[in-house]
């Protein structure tokens, strides 16, 4: 029984132990796909930002050169550009302050040299003329012989740990703003004059990366901790009631095996036997209880039942009964496999398992007890019998010492013959006994009844 037990409990274990795995393993699986997810969404924002950085340094550009330059204030960081050319380059405001005319290249080298000190996001522009600009980065001179073959930007990673950036650039190519300065430069409209890039430091985004995988980590094992108890709680609740059932289900089977009662049990729609108890196989006669089963109500019955009915139609109504009210209590004749009929009281029930109606049968042989009915009524028909063939005398009876008359309920003396042929149904003969007939006829009595039988004995 405690092998059985174990048994029962194991596959509980296994499925605990299988649901654990894959709620971790899940759990896992969506740790690493938002760290991925994320790590996608730190170069998206990147990308994004550089791409941003691009478009605004070229609406700028096209501004100040839409414009033909900017004025700005002469100072030791902002010198006249040697690059600007005409009367009007240097001019001076009516307040005496000193003005210089800037191009847009001029205005953002100063704008994005102020942002790269400080840690910011920066641009400009990129060309593989190295009179002008100097040698390209490598990863610069990458990006502008791609759009010598074609391509329009391009987008790429350097550097590692809190020096890591992103870098972006898009190609450059000659409008008819560009000509007015730089047609002398031998231009034409549309070449490509390079590229204008923009360059994201990651760091910032990186530590913020870092304080979400933190957050993360921590609500993922919050999850998978909360998950694991519940599948704790389910497990322990389970297996109660699991418990619970299978003690109930040992005790029925206990029950059900070792009743001296047969017990079986027909569920629909064919209703034949689907089990039966070990006293059930006994009771029919089965070799087990594979070839009981294979038998239908009416198959271990006589064609007819003892009122005339056939057994299948008759058995199939007492299933309906039981199916309806509940239960039905029956005698029934049953046959044993080797064809000998027995009488038995049968006991229906309706019982449900897992959503499903069945009934189980009580069977029991009363042959002793239709033995006994049966003996009982011929010992009371022979009782019967003698009480009306007999009328009992009793109580006390007046009767003469001498003459041996009877004295009767009207105080009468009568003969003992006529007061007991009154009184009962008894008939007399008369005869004469032997020590009669020698006081009576002495000789003559021995030799005409020399045994000593008298005439009438």
């Amino acid at each position: 029984m405690l092998n059985t037990f174990i048994s029962f409990r194991t596959p509980l274990r296994r499925y605990a132990g299988l649901a654990g795995a894959l709620w971790t393993a899940m759990l896992f699986l969506s740790w690493g796909w938002n760290l991925h997810t994320q790590n996608l969404s730190v170069q998206a924002i990147a990308e994004d930002e550089a791409r941003t950085i691009v478009d605004m340094d070229n609406s700028f550009r096209k501004w100040v050169s839409g414009h033909g330059g900017v004025y700005v204030p002469l100072t030791s960081e902002t010198a006249a550009e040697p690059a600007m050319h005409g009367s009007g380059k240097d001019v001076r405001t009516p307040e005496g302050r000193r003005l210089t005319q800037i191009s847009h290249a001029y205005a953002m080298r100063q704008i994005y040299a102020e942002r790269a000190r400080k840690g910011l996001p920066y641009g400009g522009i990129a060309s593989l003329d190295s009179v002008r600009s100097g040698p390209p980065e490598p990863w610069k001179r990458t990006a502008l012989e791609s759009f010598l073959s074609g391509k329009t930007e391009s987008m790429s990673l350097s550097g590692e740990g809190r020096g890591a950036q992103l870098n972006y650039m898009r190609a450059f190519r000659t409008d008819a703003d560009c000509l007015s300065c730089h047609a002398q430069d031998g231009y034409r409209l549309g070449d490509i004059r390079g590229g204008i890039f923009s360059t994201v430091p990651l760091a910032p985004l990186l530590e913020a990366e870092r304080a979400l995988h933190v957050s993360l980590i921590v609500w993922h094992l919050l999850i998978w901790g909360l998950g694991l108890a519940g599948i704790s709680l389910a497990y322990l609740g389970l297996d109660r009631a699991m418990t619970r059932m299978w003690v109930s289900e040992e005790r029925y089977r206990c029950l059900f095996s070792t009743s001296r009662d047969a017990l079986m049990t027909l569920t629909p729609p064919s209703w034949a036997f689907t089990s039966g108890n070990p006293a059930t196989v006994a009771m029919f006669g089965a070799k087990d209880e594979a070839e009981f089963t294979s038998r239908g109500p009416w198959e271990l019955s006589p064609e007819r039942q003892p009122d005339g009915r056939p057994s299948a139609e008759k058995a199939r109504e007492m299933i309906e009964t039981a199916m309806r009210e509940g239960f039905h209590l029956f005698e029934w004749t049953h046959r044993r496999l080797n064809g000998q009929d027995f009488p038995a009281e049968v006991l229906l029930t309706r019982t449900e398992a897992e959503g499903k109606a069945f009934l189980q049968a009580t069977v029991r042989d009363i042959t002793e007890r239709k033995n006994a009915e049966a003996e009982r009524q011929v010992t009371i028909q022979t009782l019967q019998d003698a009480l009306t063939q007999v009328k009992l005398l009793k109580g006390f009876i007046p009767i003469c010492a001498s003459c041996k008359k009877i004295r009767g309920d009207k105080g009468f003396w009568e003969s003992v013959e006529t007061y007991i042929s009154q009184h009962s149904e008894a008939r007399f003969s008369h005869g004469i006994c032997p020590d009669c007939g020698k006081k009576l006829y002495g000789d003559l009595y021995d030799r005409e009844f020399p045994e000593g039988k008298g005439p009438g004995a």
